[in-house]
């Protein structure tokens, strides 16, 4: 069997000098300005000022947010992936970017990158009106000077222009993007008793995309 499906990214062009905040709407636009100018206070963590304390800080923020969203186990990542999180960090091909409003972290992002491409990776937010926009908006400066062209932050968690994490993610982005999803199922039954052990009741939309032990 085959499966094709195409799927909406939001990308930010780093290379076009658009990183100005400007390019935002009015209530985003504000949102951030307000966020770098009152107490908000933004740590990045990179391979020169790396704080195992503060990465420490968000992995814990980090899952305690999936467990309140209820995720299942198996959207969570193991030990060793973090492991590598650091490892990457530490070798100049990610930062993690955390933000404080009265001493208290509120949200945290790690972004990767490779030759041109960079990527919004893993985050976290609690209830603070635009943070993770204000996070965003810092690390486009931030890839921007190290040259890269591209900041892909994705898709949403349904393939529908009505989802609201691509609506926000677009919002953030000065362009669109397509990709196509395909696999290819050698055996069916094993297949299906894979998608019955994880709880996936519709089996066509089963993407592996995770780290797992």
């Amino acid at each position: 069997k085959k499966a094709k499906r195409l799927k909406k990214i939001a990308l930010f062009d780093l290379s076009k000098n658009k990183t100005n905040i400007l390019n935002y709407d009015t209530k985003t636009r504000n949102m951030i300005k307000r966020n770098l100018n009152n107490t908000v206070e933004f740590k990045k963590i990179d391979n020169q000022n790396f704080d195992h304390k503060q990465f420490i800080l968000f992995k814990e923020n980090y899952i305690n947010s999936m467990i309140e969203k209820k995720a299942k186990k198996f959207y969570f990542f193991n030990e060793a992936y973090f492991d590598r999180m650091v490892l990457l960090i530490k070798s100049d091909k990610a930062f993690l970017i955390n933000a404080f409003h009265n001493d208290k972290i509120i949200a945290g992002a790690i972004f990767l990158y490779s030759h041109y491409i960079s990527y919004y990776h893993l985050s976290f937010q609690k209830k603070y009106p635009g943070i993770m926009n204000t996070i965003i908006y810092k690390s486009t400066l931030i890839l921007q000077k190290k040259n890269k062209k591209f900041l892909v932050l994705g898709g949403g968690n349904l393939n529908s222009d009505d989802d609201n994490l691509l609506k926000f993610k677009i919002k953030m982005s000065n362009m669109v993007n397509y990709f196509y999803l395909e696999s290819k199922i050698f055996n069916e039954k094993i297949y299906k008793q894979i998608c019955n052990k994880i709880g996936i009741k519709k089996p066509k939309k089963l993407f592996f995309y995770r780290d797992h032990e």
